[in-house]
């Protein structure tokens, strides 16, 4: 089943002077429990594709569908409950007091009442850097999300508890972030993402800020992770490597404004981790070919 589906998409910024083509006519599919990587140029609208799933900012063209539902319908903002505006407020003021920025994920953002996302669930969104709040603890970060949402439900809480359990983090549950790992906190990060229940996973580049070593070990955590949830996911990354070893499929983009360039099977789902499919015999070949797309030095149209 197709999750998610762009057809002929397209984004342009207005300013009072200008305009900026971030996507032109982008077309690629996203089927129900894949795995699929976006690479491209730096700067040519990567991120800009996960803000257009997530309804963060609406298409200028084109159209972008979740299951069977046509996302080009009007959006009205939810209206938020009681509990859910102090929860954000409260946020806020507590953030703002450690003069720490607050996630995008509470802020206030439009959704398409008529557009829901998979098997009915949101998309959730899992960010370069975990925004875990240092003054919260494990538990009660996995848990925002669901406070945001209003469903603080004693099943949703014990799905949060489960994960923890599932995942090698019960133990560390009464703990701040601060006493963490970079891995740990990564975790985390993503445990806190899969509470909410989503249908499809956002991942902007969520191994950028750890260092090599510790990026390889995470990789497999997330993978495995995300596979044993049985997760969609989408995947944005300047590292072809983890592109590779992640992915089921890779869409290459063009320089910006992105347009599509080629898909790319990486035909190696018979193998479990990442780190075992970096030791494949295929990989250098499948990185030369891809480096060869970014820098223009190969074409070829599937």
């Amino acid at each position: 089943m197709t999750i998610l589906k762009f057809d002929d998409v397209s984004k342009v910024f207005y300013s009072k002077t200008q305009q900026t083509t971030a996507v032109s006519h982008l077309s690629f599919e996203v089927n129900e429990g894949e795995f699929v990587a976006i690479i491209g140029p730096s700067g040519c609208g990567k991120t800009t594709i996960l803000s257009l799933v997530c309804k963060l900012i609406e298409p200028t063209g084109g159209k972008i569908t979740y299951g069977a539902n046509d996302s080009n319908a009007d959006c009205t903002k939810v209206n938020e409950t009681e509990n859910e505006e102090n929860s954000r407020k409260s946020e806020s003021n507590e953030a703002s007091k450690k003069g720490i920025k607050l996630p995008s994920f509470l802020r206030k953002t439009k959704h398409n009442k008529n557009s829901e996302r998979a098997s009915g669930n949101a998309v959730g969104y899992m960010l370069q850097r975990d925004q875990l709040f240092e003054w919260r603890t494990i538990e009660k970060n996995i848990v925002l999300g669901l406070e945001i949402q209003n469903k603080m439900t004693k099943e949703n809480i014990e799905y949060a508890s489960e994960l923890l359990k599932k995942y090698g983090l019960w133990e560390f549950r009464k703990h701040y972030p601060q006493e963490l790992s970079g891995g740990m906190r990564q975790r985390v990060a993503l445990i806190r993402t899969l509470a909410t229940n989503p249908g499809l996973l956002l991942l902007d580049e969520p191994f950028s800020a750890l260092d090599f070593q510790t990026r390889l070990e995470v990789c497999d955590d997330v993978y495995s992770i995300i596979k044993k949830e049985n997760k969609t996911a989408l995947l944005v990354t300047h590292d072809i490597s983890e592109a590779i070893s992640l992915a089921d499929k890779i869409i290459v983009l063009t320089k910006r404004p992105a347009t599509l360039l080629t898909i790319h099977d990486t035909n190696m789902s018979d193998i479990d981790t990442p780190l075992k499919r970096r030791q494949s015999p295929t990989f250098s070949t499948q990185f030369e070919q891809l480096h060869k797309y970014l820098h223009g030095e190969a074409y070829e149209k599937q």
